[in-house]
Formats: structure tokens, sequence, C-alpha cells
């Protein structure tokens, strides 16, 4: 039987908005593995995702993802509580 994964809806994504789950907590080498989601305008035909949601699998430095993403204009939002303090972590 497969694990029901729960995804944020395109209503909680906008053009600009990342959301992340962090699945745990960093290896010796500062990577965490984490789900990212952002919002994919493509329609299917296009190539894009039935629901406008698109996601990746991750293990990297969540920093570092979040330096990027801010650079290209993009908010980093939690999906869940834990992830919630790891990304204030970051910041404090």
């Amino acid at each position: 039987m497969a694990a029901t994964t729960m995804l944020p809806t395109k209503e909680e994504l906008k053009d600009d908005v990342i959301v992340v789950a962090v699945l745990d907590v960093a290896d010796s080498m500062g990577h965490s593995p984490f789900w990212a989601w952002w919002y994919d305008p493509k329609t299917l035909s296009e190539g894009g995702p039935p629901d406008h949601v698109r996601g990746q699998r991750f293990t990297a430095r969540l920093d570092e993802f979040v330096r990027r993403s801010a650079e290209q204009g993009m908010t980093v939002k939690a999906f869940n509580e834990t992830s919630a303090r790891m990304l204030a972590a970051l910041v404090s």
C-alpha cells in the first residue's frame, strides 16, 4: 500500500511562493531531506501538472535553498509545524 502524501493546494501557492516540508534533521554536512512545492501555470497540453502544483524532493542545505529562492524573488513557507520550526531556526 502506498503512503498518502498531503500536498499543498494551488490556493496555498502563489506565483512567488515555495512551500517546503522538512522530512528529517540535517546530517553532519548540513543537508536536510525536504519536499518543495510551487505553482506551475502551465496547462496539461504545455506539460504542466493537472492541479498546477509541482513538487520535488531535495537533500540540500535548507539555508542555501531559502537564500537562492529569495534571490529569485520567491518566498519559502513551511508546510507543517516541524518545518516552521526549522525555517525559524535559520533566521534566529
